[in-house]
């Protein structure tokens, strides 16, 4: 009677546990990808609907930060510039850039927005790559580094 019993609970529990859906878009785990677009997603839970929002949008805003610091690799720039060699400098650099960083995404829209049954808000946005190059190259104008080092998206 005890195999029994447990056995249905087993089975109660792997079936009750498989048919909860997660109650998010399809683009917050995997976004769309284009040649010349940048999306990423988000997600904010607060206690307000506004507060979700924002706390949304600026978790998706990190995302693409993140995503254009991987692909600008300072030490690889400066290394490859024979004029800049000093690791300190290198510091300097990225420490700018950090600070810039608002500057380079300014751009971003939303995309769509959607409220899980929670009061979570998921956010996909979206970023042209070439407003992005525009501003690379002009931060990288400020520090002087040469065309052919420079790092596109």
């Amino acid at each position: 009677m005890k195999k029994a019993f447990l056995c249905f609970f087993c089975i109660f529990l792997f079936v009750s546990c498989a048919s909860v859906k997660k109650d998010e878009p399809e683009w917050a785990l995997n976004p769309p990808q284009y040649e010349d677009v940048i999306f990423c997603s988000g997600y904010g839970k607060k206690d307000d609907k506004q507060k979700s929002f924002m706390v949304a949008k600026m978790n998706a805003r990190k995302q693409m930060l993140q995503y254009i610091t991987n692909k600008v690799d300072f030490d690889n720039i400066i290394s490859k510039e024979k004029k800049i060699t000093q690791k300190d400098v290198s510091i300097s650099f990225s420490s700018i850039f950090k600070q810039k960083s608002s500057a380079f995404i300014s751009g971003a829209k939303t995309e769509e927005i959607y409220w899980d049954k929670d009061g979570g808000c998921y956010v996909l946005m979206s970023i042209d790559k070439s407003l992005i190059n525009v501003k690379l190259n002009s931060f990288y104008d400020d520090f002087g580094v040469p065309y052919e080092v420079r790092v596109e998206l």
